[in-house]
């Protein structure tokens, strides 16, 4: 589905981002809010959070959430097999 995310939706991605720059920013003592926007723009090339496919939300979600991981070292979750 191709189509974007609706408001509630878009908040609850938005704030993953902010948690991810929130951590970052602790270790740099700067902003990270747009670097860490900007990364998922380039991985999912969205110019806002709304442009966000329904179908890619799961896979940003998870991506955000490895980036959260590794910042706080946490290892990577053994693969599905």
């Amino acid at each position: 589905d191709s189509a974007g995310i609706d408001d509630p939706t878009a908040v609850t991605l938005a704030q993953a981002v902010r948690r991810v720059a929130t951590t970052l920013g602790a270790r740099t003592h700067r902003n990270e809010y747009g670097g860490a926007f900007s990364g998922l723009h380039r991985q999912f090339g969205i110019s806002s959070y709304r442009r966000m496919p329904r179908g890619r939300l799961y896979e940003a979600m998870e991506w955000l959430e490895r980036w959260y991981g590794d910042l706080m070292g946490e290892p990577e979750p053994p693969p599905d097999i």
